[in-house]
């Protein structure tokens, strides 16, 4: 009997459950009729509202389809909508000072959003004026740089500011090495003539931004408005750039070593003519104006075949002086780590960057055109006391530059203001290619004039060479004081620092006799006429020093009260 009850209680239960599974195949629910839909147009529609943790709406909430870049924000109910596509998608939502959170669809219509506070990221310190603030605190306009986005393959840090600091001008107006390096201005030029740049400090002390080493940097703000730059005066009102170099750590000795090798390419350079085609479209413009051919049928042909190249050569003045490559090449190294007393960072950088000027093999001259750097950056922390410590700093910056000295001494203020190597420029784009040979068959070199009616070539390979050295050394040392004996949350700080600059420029500068040919005599040979006198090798050179003493002194006070925070500062 048991047996036979077991048997037919197995088959009612096999049989409830077919039961089952027909009424769901026959009658679908209607909370998957929508799936369903959705499913044949491979696209969802999810609503819903986003709130903070006290159940308020949060309007401006950015909603991004992960891998995608269609996107939406809350509106002013806090409330969204948004399609994506149907299957396994998923929802990244983040709002300012707010957790981000990353949502799974799970083909979901409605879902509803609550976010969290950040406390990290409002606890989070910025360096501003002459300290530091929590960002919750500040109130000014200040823009913080992730340092991982200044360590690229560029030729200094200021190349890097432009497009990834808001409000931040950049223009860099030469790709020559020694003059490639960017200009840069905070919310545009307020200030017309001298010192319309920003004012850049690094560890609190005045210094150039193409001198350092992005991998040196531990923080980078720039304030940008009033409010945030009130506290350097008039120094501080084209905004201010706050570099804070890293230091020691209480840990073991870490080495960092990089090397990295770039290849810069000439992509975009003007296209001309060659021989045939300049005097084809020179007898055009003749002919429009209503003059006489400017090349008779006897020199198109000469100048079609090559057959007299000294009066009506075909010269390609951009392949003469110009290599369609250059190569920059940096070394860094740097050493971190100490114990509970002392705590140190050191780093060593170099940089050699080569120009695209091409040299000829007859020339006497350096070959070495480029730009070389060298730096190096000594921060040592020591605590003296349990409440003293000791802070000391060394930078060196060392930039060698060689350029042709186009036949000129050398003279910093014209340098600076008229760089001699546009006249390379300026030659090659009006010498035409039938003007004339690199050097006459009778061994002369030619010319229409001086300077840049001179032929590019001639300019780079026989006028000389010029060098010009900067350097720069600056120590500083500095003591903080904690009294918290006194009151609590309350320091004071002093600073000094000697800083020395140096430039020496040399040239040796010279200038061959050169010559023009018109034509042929009787005989065929050239008729040349001088254009330039011969200049023998002469030598000249200007130096220049600048050395700075520099001392401040603060009082700090930062203290919690419960829900309060106060803080001041004293700064001499």
């Amino acid at each position: 009997y048991n047996t036979v009850m077991k048997k037919y209680g197995f088959l009612t239960l096999i049989l409830c459950l077919f039961c089952l599974g027909e009424a769901a195949v026959a009658s679908p629910g209607k909370a998957d009729a929508a799936p369903a839909a959705q499913a044949q147009s491979s696209k969802l529609t999810v609503k819903g509202f986003v709130k903070d943790d006290k159940g308020d709406p949060m309007i401006g909430v950015t909603l991004i389809v992960k891998g995608t870049n269609f996107g939406t924000v809350s509106n002013a109910d806090g409330s969204y909508s948004i399609d994506v596509p149907y299957g396994g998608a998923t929802l990244m939502v983040s709002y300012i000072g707010y957790a981000p959170q990353e949502i799974n669809v799970n083909n979901r219509t409605k879902i509803d959003i609550t976010l969290l506070e950040d406390s990290k990221a409002l606890e989070e310190v910025v360096v501003v004026g002459m300290g530091t603030q929590r960002k919750v605190s500040v109130t000014g306009a200040v823009a913080v740089v992730d340092t991982k986005d200044l360590e690229l393959p560029a030729t200094n840090i200021v190349n890097t500011l432009g497009g990834r600091v808001p409000g931040v001008i950049s223009v860099q107006s030469s790709g020559e090495p020694g003059r490639n390096i960017s200009e840069f201005w905070v919310r545009g030029i307020g200030t017309f003539g001298a010192n319309s740049g920003a004012l850049v400090l690094i560890d609190g002390l005045e210094g150039n931004l193409s001198q350092i080493d992005p991998a040196d940097v531990e923080s980078f703000s720039v304030l940008k408005d009033a409010a945030a730059t009130a506290v350097y005066g008039s120094r501080g009102a084209n905004g201010v750039v706050l570099v804070t170099t890293k230091r020691g750590k209480e840990e073991q000795l870490k080495i960092t070593f990089r090397s990295n090798y770039t290849i810069s390419e000439l992509r975009r350079l003007p296209k001309y003519v060659n021989a045939i085609q300049y005097a084809e479209m020179a007898n055009e413009a003749a002919a429009a104006d209503g003059l006489s051919p400017i090349y008779d049928n006897t020199q198109m042909d000469i100048i079609r075949y090559g057959l007299d190249p000294d009066l009506y050569p075909d010269i390609d003045w951009q392949d003469v002086i110009l290599n369609p490559t250059s190569f920059q090449h940096t070394q860094y190294v740097s050493a971190q780590g100490g114990g509970s007393v002392a705590r140190y960072f050191a780093s060593l950088g170099m940089s050699q960057e080569s120009s695209a000027y091409k040299t000829l093999d007859d020339s006497k001259y350096s070959k070495g055109v480029g730009y070389d750097t060298y730096n190096f950056r000594t921060n040592i922390d020591i605590n003296l006391t349990k409440t003293t410590q000791v802070y000391l700093g060394a930078t060196g910056f060392m930039s060698v530059s060689k350029r042709p000295s186009m036949g000129k001494p050398y003279s910093r203020a014209e340098s600076i203001q008229t760089p001699l190597t546009n006249w390379l420029w300026d030659s090659q784009a009006k010498t035409t290619p039938l003007m004339y040979p690199l050097r006459y068959s009778s061994g002369e070199l030619p010319a229409s004039g001086s300077d840049s009616d001179i032929p590019p070539h001639v300019l780079l390979n026989y006028t000389g060479n010029t060098v010009e050295n900067q350097s720069r050394t600056l120590f500083n040392i500095g003591v903080k004081q904690d009294l918290n004996m006194i009151t609590e949350g309350l320091s004071v700080q002093a600073t000094g620092s000697w800083d020395s600059q140096t430039l020496f420029g040399e040239s040796r500068y010279s200038m061959p006799a050169l010559y023009l040919a018109r034509e042929r005599n009787q005989n065929g040979e050239l008729m040349l006429s001088q254009q330039v006198t011969e200049q023998s090798v002469q030598y000249n050179s200007e130096a220049w020093n600048w050395r700075k003493l520099y001392f401040d002194a603060k009082v700090n006070y930062d203290r919690t009260f419960g829900n309060h925070r106060v803080g001041g500062l004293l700064f001499y």
